[in-house]
């Protein structure tokens, strides 16, 4: 769920609870900029309270390296001939497998933000766990083979990105 105020917290823990849910998903944005982090936190806080009152199990939901538009174009992923991850799969159409520009793993500060993010949110008393996606940066998935005889199992497919990890706290 995506909560945009405090506003939004009763009303949406109780239409959660009137259909019989018990664990709420809360989307946590992502950006390269921590001045929202305070917010985010009490967001949390009062989710994970509302959580308790209402016998739903509050999971602060990350999507690590899909920063959507927070993402800075010096921290998108590119490949060896630049490209971002959209760029590469339109140009090798037979790839079609990146819907997204996630940011770079490697660079320090995607490292830093996302530690500290990370570690702020969960410090948050109440929290059932986390829920890690997008950890595959997209375009490094392995290309699929063809044909019917192939067999194709691979955990860092295209699908990859609808696993969720949880971490318990």
């Amino acid at each position: 769920i995506a909560l945009q105020s405090e506003g939004d917290i009763a009303p949406t823990f109780a239409a959660l609870q009137s259909l019989g849910f018990n664990e709420a998903w809360v989307d946590i944005p992502v950006s390269a900029d921590a001045k929202n982090d305070v917010s985010l936190v009490a967001l949390v806080t009062k989710a994970a309270q509302a959580g308790k009152t209402s016998g739903i199990a509050v999971y602060p939901a990350f999507h690590l390296l899909d920063w959507g538009e927070n993402a800075p174009p010096a921290l998108v992923d590119r490949d060896i001939l630049g490209q971002t991850p959209t760029e590469a799969s339109k140009v090798q159409r037979n790839i079609g497998i990146a819907d997204y520009d996630s940011v770079t793993p490697l660079a320090p500060e995607v490292v830093k933000r996302l530690t500290a993010l990370v570690s702020a949110v969960g410090a948050v008393k109440g929290i059932g766990g986390m829920v890690w996606d997008d950890l595959n940066p997209a375009g490094y998935q392995p290309f699929k083979p063809d044909g019917p005889d192939m067999d194709w199992n691979d955990p860092l497919s295209s699908h990859a990105k609808e696993i969720r990890y949880f971490v318990p706290t």
